[in-house]
């Protein structure tokens, strides 16, 4: 990705933890393919936004980008050497010598692309091995019902997971190699010279000193093929809409020898009839009868923890709200619940008949105001 990070969120360079993760919640639901499947570009800018936070939503991830760029972000990118080439950069002009590294052409180098062309790889001297490469990560979604999310737990999904291609063994290539013409199969080419002589990777074979075979009918060349796969997924209490789970190991194999991706899961919450959430705290509409909103009740009210018992005050309104402490979603951090708020919702009895409207009509002289004298536009 070229375009900065902090442009693709919105957000400045100093923005908090919080104001990322919700400037990436906000972007997540505006672009996900799901709800643009008439827009080809939206699935290009969930990817980009995703993308963006895996790196700025991490903070030890985030510190490299501030500190190196979008370089971080290549394949293999290694801290260490970078801050070690950095040092002989500073060194050298300090001691008033041309230390920097120069091409073949006599142009030299920029940073990004010495870094780019290393591909991770070290300063070694001798034949390299090959470039492991870690495989790519995969995105999918999960639905869940509301009280799914808010108790956590496991369920069973299936999903297209890739699995290594049996036609060329996940290498993606078939058919024999051959000895790499650029580099005469050393698998290193010199990048510069004079005080500063670094052998990297050869551009032609990544530093293997062959270049592969024809790319495989199967895979396409890419060593791997889609494979359903029933997974049991954790899911943990009090998730959000929007979340991600993140499943270590369950995406694209790597090449080489390199490690699977992952494997992230976007979470979408169904609504509730009844119950909605917001943040730690649960809203439910309890229906009740006009006779137990005139002369209270108690009446029972399930919650996550299990049914409890709500006193019905006597004389209670359509919209009055109830509320039971510790009754609502766990707190992440700081221990406790929130609340459940019940908000009555006073139900009339079906149907109309004589009787019906006769005591309706003999509760007309109990209202002894305007209920309506406010009402204005």
């Amino acid at each position: 990705m070229n375009q900065d990070l902090y442009d693709v969120l919105g957000v400045g360079k100093d923005a908090s933890e919080p104001q990322i993760k919700k400037a990436y919640k906000r972007l997540a639901r505006k672009y996900h393919p799901d709800l643009n499947k008439d827009d080809p570009k939206a699935e290009e800018r969930f990817k980009q936004i995703t993308e963006a936070f895996e790196v700025l939503g991490n903070p030890d991830k985030r510190k490299l980008y501030d500190e190196f760029g979008p370089v971080v972000l290549r394949p293999g990118f290694d801290p260490e050497q970078a801050r070690q080439y950095a040092r002989w950069q500073g060194g050298g002009a300090s001691s008033g010598s041309d230390f920097h590294p120069f091409g073949d052409d006599g142009q030299q180098i920029p940073f990004d692309d010495l870094f780019g062309s290393m591909f991770g790889g070290g300063f070694s001297q001798g034949r390299r091995r090959q470039t492991q490469v870690r495989g790519q990560d995969v995105r999918a979604s999960i639905e869940l019902a509301l009280i799914q999310a808010l108790k956590g737990g496991k369920v069973d999904l299936t999903v297209q997971v890739p699995q290594p291609c049996p036609n060329c063994h996940g290498t993606g290539r078939t058919g024999q190699p051959r000895v790499c013409p650029a580099c005469g199969g050393t698998g290193r080419r010199a990048l510069g010279k004079g005080m500063l002589n670094i052998q990297i990777p050869c551009d032609e074979c990544a530093g293997t000193g062959q270049l592969a075979g024809p790319p495989c009918p199967r895979c396409g060349g890419t060593g791997s093929i889609l494979k359903r796969q029933r997974l049991k997924v954790k899911i943990p209490q009090g998730i959000k809409d929007g979340d991600t789970i993140r499943l270590s190991g369950k995406g694209r194999p790597g090449m080489r020898g390199g490690g699977n991706g992952d494997l992230y899961l976007q979470v979408h919450v169904r609504p509730h009839p009844w119950l909605r959430r917001d943040e730690d705290d649960l809203y439910m509409k309890l229906p009740v009868t006009v006779p137990e909103a005139v002369s209270g009740a108690s009446v029972e009210v399930p919650t996550l923890d299990g049914t409890v018992r709500v006193k019905i005050p006597r004389g209670s309104n359509n919209g009055q709200k109830l509320r039971l402490r510790g009754k609502g979603v766990a707190k992440k951090s700081g221990g406790g619940k929130g609340d459940l708020f019940v908000e009555l919702s006073v139900v009339l009895p079906d149907g109309g008949n004589d009787d019906l409207e006769r005591i309706a009509q003999s509760m007309a002289p109990f209202y002894t105001l305007d209920i309506r004298q406010n009402l204005s536009l």
